[in-house]
């Protein structure tokens, strides 16, 4: 008897000595493989803490980014990368796995290029728009499988049960003193072996992604005059100027807030519709920067206009920090889609819809 549970001491330690290194696969490195002529990488994709962090805007379905990410298995033992492992349940994006010469298994100390290819897939019903603003993933797991690699946080995990025991086994043994309670220590026993068994099958990699996609893509204007401040350039249904913007003061003489001109305080434009007169629906397509200079101010935007349409899905706003009073004293406006709006910069919404008097749907 006393061999026996000495053999067993023995089998419960060798787990422990065997599968003390940390087995897993190692992202090294990850660049810019492939990608659609609208998609734009934002930020060089990067590792840290063990994680790869991607950051690129698409806005077109159809439009796609491919990333090559250099890994290296310094475990013992032959793994693979599960071809389907990627599964987040978006209706925008999809992703796939490719690996070099369309082989997923990794060698003991072998380095291999893992493919990522990021989709945009959504599929817009005619009629409608895109209006979320931003689809954020908070992480990929790519799954690493073999059978005989043991997971490191399985192993922290069970281990003060596993010498707990051990030592209550191995008093029994050498003191030839019953331990009370032994199914207990049976049953703890088995719970402490399983998870060698069955979480033992899989180590993964987290990537971190910050995926960016818009409905509205950037559209760079032209100016061909001279940058002074409170210049103004007419495109299509709009008028900007430049590094000014429209604000409220109070009337001297009625006490009235009314909209006038206050300085910005970059070397950015604001925006106004051209004839606030005009019932024609608003359609033009807003230009997201003239001569390299962000478009920044959208207050007052629509201020008094007597159209009843306005077109968002051509309104870029991802720079704007200002939409004071955008469409406020508009007696015509019965609803508009705001979803389309980006205010992920926006400092400063107060009026935005005051005196709408026929605004019902937002």
């Amino acid at each position: 008897m006393k061999k026996f549970f000495l053999f067993l001491f023995i089998i419960l330690l060798f787990p422990l000595m065997v599968n003390a290194e940390e087995n897993k696969v190692i992202v090294k490195e990850i660049s810019l493989y492939d990608k659609s002529d609208n998609v734009v990488e934002v930020s060089p994709a990067v590792i840290e803490d063990g994680k790869v962090s991607l950051d690129f805007k698409m806005y077109e379905v159809g439009d796609f980014i491919q990333y090559k990410l250099k890994v290296v298995n310094n475990s013992r033992e032959v793994l693979e990368i599960d071809r389907n492992s990627i599964s987040i349940n978006d209706k925008y994006v999809n992703y796939s796995l490719f690996f070099q010469n369309d082989d997923n298994s990794i060698n003991s100390g072998e380095e291999k290029d893992i493919y990522l290819k990021i989709n945009y897939s959504n599929k817009v019903a005619d009629g409608d728009y895109f209006s979320a603003k931003y689809i954020n993933q908070d992480k990929i797991a790519l799954k690493i499988t073999s059978s005989s690699i043991v997971n490191p946080e399985t192993i922290r995990t069970i281990l003060p049960i596993l010498l707990l025991i051990e030592i209550m086994i191995g008093y029994s043994v050498y003191s030839k003193r019953k331990i009370k309670y032994s199914k207990v220590i049976i049953f703890l026993l088995c719970i402490g072996l399983i998870p060698f068994s069955v979480s033992a099958l899989k180590e993964e990699i987290l990537i971190d992604q910050k995926t960016t996609i818009r409905k509205i893509k950037p559209t760079h204007c032209t100016f061909s005059g001279d940058l002074t401040k409170g210049v103004e350039y007419t495109n299509g249904q709009f008028t900007y100027r430049y590094m000014e913007k429209i604000t409220a003061v109070e009337d001297e003489q009625t006490g009235q807030l009314v909209p006038a001109w206050k300085d910005m305080d970059s070397e950015g434009w604001s925006v106004r519709i051209t004839d606030p007169t005009s019932t024609e629906d608003v359609n033009t397509t807003m230009c997201s920067t003239i001569n390299d200079k962000p478009l920044e101010a959208t207050s007052g935007m629509f201020y008094s206009s007597q159209t009843s349409n306005i077109d968002t899905s051509k309104l870029d706003t991802e720079n704007v920090n200002d939409m004071f009073a955008m469409f406020s004293f508009m007696p015509n406006l019965e609803g508009i889609d705001a979803s389309n709006l980006d205010t992920s910069k926006v400092m400063n919404i107060a009026g935005m819809f005051t005196s709408d008097s026929s605004l019902q749907v937002l």
